[in-house]
C-alpha cells in the first residue's frame, strides 16, 4: 500500500511537471521557454494574476525532479521584487522539500537498507541516521547550513523514520528563509544599475561562507 502511495505521488508530479509546459500548441515554443529565462519570464508575466502560481508550480516541480532552481530564485526577484518574490520563492522551495520528505516516507523502512550501499544517497542516509538520535530539528538546521544536496537530503530525510516532519519542516523553512531572499535580492538589483548590486553580493558572499563557519563551530 505505501509503495502504491509512493508511486502515485510520482505520478502525480510527472503529470504536474508535464501540464506546466503546456504554455502554447507548440512543443519547441515549450522548450525555448524552458531553457531561454527571457522567453519564461514574458510567458510567466502572461498569466497576470496567475502568474505567481504559475511560477511557483514550476519551480516545485524543478526541485523534486532534482533540476536546479537556483536560477529560477534570481528570476522571482525580477518578476516580483524582493519581498513576494522571497515569499514565493520559500512556500516553492519548502512545499516541495516536504513532498520529497513524504514521497520517501510512504516507500517503507525496508529501502533505507537498499539505499545505504548506494554512493551519494548512502552517505546523507547514514549521516542523518546519526545526528537525527538527539536534536533533529537542531541537526538538521546544521544540515542545511552546509549547502548539502537540497532535494536529496529532503528524500533522504524522509527514509528516516526517527525524524519528525515537523522538525524537517520547520528546520527547512527557517533555513529557507535565510539564505533564499540573498539570491531574490540580486534579481530585483539586476536592472538597477551597478551599485544597486553591492548589497545582493554581500548577501551571497555571507551565505557563501556559512558552511564553512559552521563547520568551524561543528568541530
Amino acid at each position: 500500500m505505501k509503495k502504491t502511495l509512493g508511486l502515485v505521488f510520482i505520478g502525480l508530479i510527472l503529470a504536474a511537471g508535464a501540464g506546466i509546459f503546456y504554455f502554447s500548441p507548440e512543443t519547441v515554443d515549450h522548450l525555448k521557454a524552458f531553457i531561454d529565462p527571457d522567453l519564461l519570464k514574458t510567458k510567466i508575466e502572461s498569466f497576470g494574476v496567475w502568474a505567481p502560481l504559475v511560477f511557483m508550480a514550476i519551480y516545485f516541480s524543478l526541485a523534486l525532479l532534482f533540476i536546479s532552481a537556483a536560477a529560477f530564485t534570481v528570476l522571482s526577484g525580477l518578476l516580483f521584487g524582493k519581498l513576494w518574490g522571497s515569499i514565493y520563492v520559500i512556500i516553492a522551495a519548502t512545499l516541495a522539500a516536504q513532498v520529497g520528505f513524504y514521497i520517501s516516507r510512504s516507500l517503507g523502512g525496508d529501502q533505507v537498507h537498499k539505499l545505504k550501499d548506494k554512493k551519494g544517497i548512502g552517505s546523507l542516509i547514514s549521516t542523518l541516521e546519526e545526528k537525527s538520535k538527539s536534536n533533529g530539528f537542531r541537526n538538521l538546521i546544521v544540515l542545511r547550513c552546509l549547502f548539502l544536496p537540497y532535494m536529496p537530503l529532503s528524500y533522504a530525510a524522509g527514509l528516516i523514520k526517527t525524524i519528525k516532519p515537523r522538525d524537517f519542516f520547520f528546520a527547512t523553512l527557517l533555513t529557507n528563509m535565510i539564505f533564499s531572499p540573498a539570491f531574490v535580492f540580486l534579481g530585483d538589483s539586476l536592472l538597477e544599475g551597478p551599485k544597486a548590486l553591492i548589497l545582493p553580493v554581500i548577501m551571497i558572499i555571507l551565505v557563501f561562507m556559512v558552511p564553512k563557519i559552521v563547520k568551524k563551530f561543528q568541530k
